[in-house]
């Protein structure tokens, strides 16, 4: 009889461990996901700008730029990207550092 009274703490503290674990592991996760949606937002927000700065020639002969630049100019268009770009890279550092 004395060996289930033994047990039983340790059966406790193994399950208190066991959830402390698994709510690391879920932490963890969630930590890491953030950081790659981050990294993403800041990286196509990186490249909007480096389009509106550099002005590649592929990149407004798209077919969805060239819609924009036909309704609204290509200088609104380069606005409208870098605030765009802008945007992107906000949401990307506000995602991975918070």
């Amino acid at each position: 009889m004395p060996t289930p009274i033994i047990i039983l703490p340790y059966s406790k503290i193994l399950k208190q461990l066991t959830d402390q674990v698994n709510n690391a592991t879920v932490n963890l996760l969630f930590m890491t996901e953030n950081i790659i949606v981050g990294t993403l937002f800041i990286l196509i927000g990186a490249f909007c700008l480096a389009c509106v700065f550099f002005n590649w020639n592929w990149y407004w002969s798209n077919s969805r730029a060239v819609k924009l630049v036909k309704m609204i100019s290509k200088k609104g268009a380069q606005i409208f990207y870098g605030v765009l770009g802008i945007f992107l890279i906000i949401a990307g550092l506000i995602t991975v550092f918070i």
